[in-house]
């Protein structure tokens, strides 16, 4: 019924398991999460691609194969079953939309073709010389009319440009016109029309 002292027991917190316990107990909700995080964006971008990639996609690819002799072949989505009747979601919306711009493009090239067709007949017929160069002052194009005038064929105009030194163009006083003062050159250079300017080509035939 005594008492005795047999020594001194001394107590130390220690908390090298439980901070080992943490990290272990971080490290796998953050793989858990990490997986499941990765699980989820599979799963919306499998989603996304089906109801809606795929069908961008589609559009993208009709929209690029579109071309002057395809436009009266209108956009069409193949949605199936997916397609809800009697309603209008962001894709139909875009698919009337690309057509509407189909239906534009179309009235567009009619009407550039009627443009184009009368201004073809103008530049075929009028008695004026009409040149089109190009900005290095390759000749382009010419009418009859310019043709008849500086007397060759379409062929050995185009094979030349403006400026060429076999042209031999000569100024209003008979003087040699030099390559770089050659008007159309100086015009582009300017950015400016020049008016009045007569010129001549040397001929010695």
């Amino acid at each position: 019924g005594k008492e005795v002292l047999l020594g001194t027991l001394e107590l130390f917190a220690d908390f090298t398991l439980i901070r080992n316990e943490l990290k272990s107990l971080a490290f796998k909700i953050f793989t858990v999460q990490t997986v499941n995080a990765f699980v989820v964006a599979v799963l919306v971008s499998i989603l996304f691609y089906y109801f809606a990639g795929r069908h961008l996609a589609d559009i993208a690819g009709q929209a690029r194969s579109l071309s002057e002799k395809k436009l009266e072949m209108p956009i069409r989505l193949d949605r199936g079953r997916y397609r809800r009747t009697g309603s209008r979601d962001e894709l139909d919306i875009l698919e009337i939309a690309l057509n509407d711009m189909r239906g534009n493009l179309i009235q567009a090239f009619e009407k550039l073709k009627s443009s184009e067709e009368r201004h073809r007949k103008l530049f075929e017929t009028m008695t004026q010389g009409v040149i089109y160069q190009e900005a290095d002052g390759r000749l382009k194009s010419a009418n009859p009319a310019a043709l008849a005038i500086l007397g060759v064929e379409q062929s050995q105009l185009l094979s030349r440009t403006g400026y060429d030194e076999n042209w031999q163009i000569i100024r209003e006083d008979g003087t040699r016109l030099d390559g770089k003062d050659y008007p159309g050159m100086a015009a582009i250079r300017s950015g400016k029309p020049l008016k009045s300017e007569v010129l001549g080509v040397y001929n010695p035939v």
